[in-house]
């Protein structure tokens, strides 16, 4: 047997590997079997006879936790893969007893025979595929594929529990009554998925009669030719989350108010640990920007007209959920005479019409630089008014081609030559090919227009048409330019991987 360890990768890369080697076993360019052990990033897969409904969450929701959902050619329902999770792929040739049912108790006897050696008692169930530890608590489970009567696809067994709850977004197998476990919560202590391979591999030449002049040959994690390998979002840069019912209530709030949030338009990686605590972020004037900006997963096109009412609509879901700290920005709308300054106006007036002493947070487009425009935005006396620089000036034709960087900085220069007791707000964005640099001159122009707050955090690909990720910041790297950005006298800096304009 033909052992690779290829570590934690994407899914389409695993699948794309056994049928390389499923090819060429058909082939006869290979003798060996293989067994391919691994972990995959978060991901739900459907098989062959899967029911679209048991997946309980929506497209755009697990699109934001960075899960992808992929039709597979195995057998079985939907399932979820993730990092501490063990993954296996066999490509068997059952050409010798054209046994699958065999092949599959095989694969079940030998999980519980491994599970054993953790004093863990485990089972199969009549009628069902897969290892169980209970009636209605499952382990492992088992999906496969034939091709030519040579195995693909396998089993995935829970090992530790790191992002277990992810199962919880799905009726797991098809089944809407059962808990999927793993080895660490009953054994209540992390374990070594690396040495866990190498008892799953001696098993695999016990069960399956590999002779003892077999070679096992192992090849540690392989490379794959992929154009977006050095862009795959690392696993530690996943947003780990805990769902529950609250969240279902606030979007259905947010539908029935006919209230737009920029948490939801631009796929925020914070938008579930926010909605838990009624934290969000309003979007005024619709949900259809007039730019084209290439970072942004916000809808781009002719927007509507503006809803007169969705200020006070606002202002009213703003009292609903008892808000102390209420931020409030828009699309761009280019294609308005004042661009959209009368509706931030009229919101913001509706808001102190509930309480004066809720603080009130703008962030703005550029309003096309309009200074007369940027000051009556000032009469209606918000606290803070924001505006996002995002990138460094190289970057703007690629990035922000309809924006001006000047303009920008410009925006908030005004704010401060018009009111001075106003906080002035703006948010970079890291990892699109910036230099440090370039990063520091740009934190340098933003303290030169007196703007007291900053945050910086790591740019994160929200949509299939945005530009790819051109680097992934350390933490310490997000540490280093905190320290800097305080040198240089910002009053407050928030700096870190999942930073945002409106989540500090």
């Amino acid at each position: 047997m033909r052992f690779i360890n290829l570590g934690i990768v994407d899914y389409n890369s695993s699948y794309n590997l056994q049928l390389e080697y499923l090819n060429k076993k058909f082939k006869n360019e290979i003798e060996d079997d293989v067994l391919l052990l691994l972990e995959h990033y978060p991901v739900i897969t459907l098989g062959r006879h899967a029911h679209i409904e048991n997946i309980l969450m929506t497209e755009d929701f697990l699109r934001q936790q960075n899960i992808d959902v992929i039709n597979v050619d195995r057998g079985g329902d939907v399932t979820v893969h993730y990092p501490g999770q063990l993954v296996g792929y066999p490509i068997i040739d059952l050409n010798k007893d054209r046994d699958i049912h065999k092949y599959i108790r095989n694969i079940e006897l030998l999980i519980i025979e491994f599970l054993k050696e953790y004093n863990i008692n485990s089972c199969t169930k009549p009628g069902f595929t897969g290892v169980w530890v209970d009636d209605i608590t499952k382990i492992c489970s088992i999906g496969i594929g034939v091709k030519h009567w040579i195995t693909y696809h396998g089993f995935a067994l829970n090992v530790n529990k790191s992002q277990i709850n992810y199962f919880n977004f799905i009726n797991s197998c098809g089944l809407k009554n059962i808990k999927m476990i793993s080895m660490e919560e009953i054994l209540n202590r992390k374990l070594n998925i690396e040495e866990i391979k190498i008892k799953i591999l001696k098993l695999f030449n016990n069960f399956f009669k590999y002779t003892e002049n077999d070679k096992i040959k192992k090849t540690n994690k392989i490379s794959f030719t992929n154009e977006n390998k050095n862009t795959q979002i690392p696993y530690w840069v996943k947003k780990r989350i805990s769902y529950n019912s609250k969240i279902d209530v606030m979007f259905k709030l947010l539908k029935k108010n006919r209230i737009n949030t920029v948490c939801e338009s631009a796929n925020c990686p914070n938008i579930i640990e926010c909605f838990n605590i009624s934290k969000l972020t309003f979007m005024i004037l619709g949900n259809i920007c007039t730019r084209n900006c290439r970072f942004c997963s916000v809808k781009k096109g002719k927007p509507q007209p503006v809803d007169s009412d969705e200020p006070k609509r606002v202002a009213e879901f703003v009292e609903k959920l008892n808000l102390k700290h209420v931020i409030i920005t828009s699309v761009t709308r280019d294609d308005l005479e004042d661009f959209g300054v009368s509706q931030f106006i009229n919101t913001i007036n509706e808001i102190r019409k509930i309480s004066k002493e809720i603080l009130i947070e703008v962030l703005i487009p550029d309003f096309n630089g309009d200074k007369k425009l940027i000051k009556e935005l000032l009469n209606s006396n918000p606290d803070i008014i924001a505006h996002n620089i995002e990138t460094v000036p190289s970057l703007y034709f690629s990035i922000r081609q309809k924006a001006n960087y000047f303009q920008s900085l410009n925006v908030l220069k005004t704010v401060k030559d018009y009111s001075e007791k106003t906080y002035t707000k703006s948010g970079l964005m890291l990892g699109l090919g910036e230099t440090e640099k370039e990063v520091i001159e740009v934190l340098n122009d933003l303290k030169k227009v007196k703007c007291d707050i900053i945050t910086i955090g790591q740019y994160l690909k929200s949509d299939k048409n945005c530009v790819s990720v051109q680097k992934f910041i350390s933490d310490e790297k997000f540490k280093e330019y905190e320290t800097i950005a305080k040198n240089i006298g910002f009053h407050y800096v928030y700096s870190g991987r999942f930073v945002r304009s409106s989540y500090v």
